[in-house]
């Protein structure tokens, strides 16, 4: 990150907003998948968060519909 950099201040933001222009410019075509995909984009977006999420407290681990079906069964 340019943060740890030893420039100075002026150069060091620079370039944090260099790297925000691009992060936005990338996600802008995602943001154009989104619509593609999708009739509703906030459910999309929403959706892809909850996933997300769910991905990242699961330590990577992604439950599928069988194995909520079979935990189901078991009770």
């Amino acid at each position: 990150p340019p943060n740890w950099a030893d420039i100075k201040t002026s150069e060091r933001n620079g370039l944090f907003a260099m790297n925000l222009v691009n992060t936005r410019a990338e996600l802008m075509v995602t943001e154009e998948k989104a619509k593609e995909l999708s009739r509703d984009r906030y459910v999309f977006i929403r959706d892809a968060y909850l996933d997300n999420r769910e991905f990242k407290v699961n330590d990577g681990q992604i439950s599928t519909d069988d194995e909520l079906y079979d935990e189901l069964e078991d009770e």
